[in-house]
């Protein structure tokens, strides 16, 4: 149900897409691995990655809220139903005028903005908030190979663990985590 492991398999490839690329690119050269080269590289991948999604997102963000409502006809469309809502708020403008920043941060996956302005855009939080995680795995790696892999271990032997234990102790369906 809801294309979890779809969505997991995505994950998955965009990781060792940016491992990869990170170690070709970045971390053969030695003075990236050092703190001060780390820093400087960090920072340029995270702007880099911010500038290629921000613009596209933004402009769907306009789009949805100043264009969509004008676009359809009929008396469905345009009726407010007693929640206050219209039809053409299914496209996701929502809350947009108020949480808009949300999705500028990247943050739209968290509980309290989660579904507030173009909700199906949780995905792209997630894979940015991911994106700014594997660097610290690569330079690891990049350093001591036995490291990188015991880190990368630890943090799986984690991920898969913690699901469980939630799961088991609030007795949650395990396909909703």
């Amino acid at each position: 149900p809801g294309c979890f492991y779809g969505v997991d398999s995505f994950f998955v490839m965009s990781g060792f897409l940016c491992a990869h690329g990170l170690q070709q690119k970045v971390f053969h050269r030695v003075e990236n691995r050092t703190p001060v080269g780390f820093s400087a590289k960090y920072l340029q991948f995270a702007l880099m990655r911010w500038l290629r999604l921000i613009p596209a997102e933004m402009f769907c963000m306009v789009v949805i809220v100043n264009l969509v409502p004008f676009l359809g006809t009929g008396v469905l469309w345009n009726m407010e139903r007693p929640d206050g809502h219209h039809c053409y708020d299914a496209a996701g403008a929502g809350k947009c005028n108020e949480y808009w920043w949300a999705n500028l941060l990247f943050i739209q996956n968290m509980d309290q903005y989660m579904s507030k302005c173009m909700g199906h855009t949780w995905y792209l939080a997630n894979d940015f908030q991911l994106y700014l995680t594997a660097p610290f795995f690569a330079v690891v790696y990049s350093v001591d190979r036995r490291w990188g892999w015991a880190l990368l271990g630890a943090v799986l032997a984690v991920g898969v663990t913690l699901p469980m234990v939630l799961t088991a102790q609030h007795h949650w369906v395990p396909e909703i985590i």
